[in-house]
This record gives C-alpha cells, structure tokens and sequence, in this order.
C-alpha cells in the first residue's frame, strides 16, 4: 500500500478513518508480528469491549497494554494518525527538508503543531549510535579558539584592540 501512495490527497482516499490508518502502520511497524516495546513481548492479546479503544493489546508477559504508538514521538497523540502519515510523507518527499510554516500550510495545523510534528518525525529518522562507535581511535582536534576577555597580567602594557575597553 505504501507505494500507491502518490499525494497527501491519496493518505485521504486510501485511508477513510483513524483506524485504517492504524492498520497502516501496524502492518509497517509489526510485519513480523506484534510485539511490546517494553519488555520485547511477542504474544500480546487485542483488547475488546465496550471501554477499551480500537488498536489496543495487552502484552500476555508483563500484563502491560500497548498500541502502535508506544515508544514513539507519536505517543499520546491527539492528532488524527492521518495527519502524521501524511506529514511523514511530506518530510520524506522534501529534497532540501521542509519549514514548519510551509508542513502546517500542507498538513492542515498550526505552525506550532508543524514544528513540533517536524522534530518528531527527525528524532524517528535518526540513528541511533552507541558512545563507543562515534569516537574510537585517535581523535585530533586542530585549530581550536576558546573566547574570553583577555587576561590582566600586572606591569604589561596592552595596546587598544579587541576585547579592552579604554582608548586612547
């Protein structure tokens, strides 16, 4: 489904609810099956009835209730699933990045809700690296200039420049 997707008019048509675009992402994110972010749980229960929303399991290790937003920028939402997805695409689509006026104009929120929409969807891009693997080996570091005030050392005369405030 992913690849019939052409335009932000096409996450609308193709996606009539919250809830298809639920099962949109499950079948991306779980394709192997479900699982609890938590605790790594592979069997989990649906939960249904009355007072349960769609789209929530309990995992059957830890007792713990999870959806496919768990662990991720898209935790506690109260934007429509559609409007991420269609905000996905629109970042991903974008070859120089994207301003959070011009994604809030194209989603549909507020410039606010677009920045922080934005930022999001870069922390779910980033990669994720160790401390071992960013600095190992022999670091150099050339041409390194700290600032300051220039230091007072008693008895030497300096000369009108940067940082002195007298004049002559």
């Amino acid at each position: 489904m992913i690849t019939e997707l052409k335009s932000i008019g096409d996450i609308y048509t193709k996606m009539a609810s919250s809830n298809d675009a639920r099962h949109f992402l499950e079948g991306l994110m779980w394709s192997n099956g479900r699982f609890f972010p938590h605790c790594g749980g592979l069997s989990s229960t649906a939960l249904n009835g009355f007072s349960h929303r769609p789209g929530l399991y309990q995992c059957n290790d830890c007792r713990s209730q999870f959806s496919i937003t768990t662990k991720t920028p898209m935790h506690a939402t109260k934007l429509d699933l559609r409007v991420w997805i269609a905000a996905i695409y629109t970042v991903l689509n974008s070859s120089k990045g994207i301003s959070s006026v011009v994604l809030a104009r194209m989603i549909g929120v507020s410039q606010k809700t677009a920045w922080k929409i934005g930022h999001a969807i870069r922390e779910m891009m980033k990669e994720d690296y160790s401390p071992e693997i960013m600095l190992s080996g022999i670091v150099e570091v050339d041409e390194t200039s700290v600032g300051g005030a220039p230091k007072y050392k008693k008895g030497v005369k300096k000369s009108v420049g940067k940082g002195l405030k007298r004049r002559l």
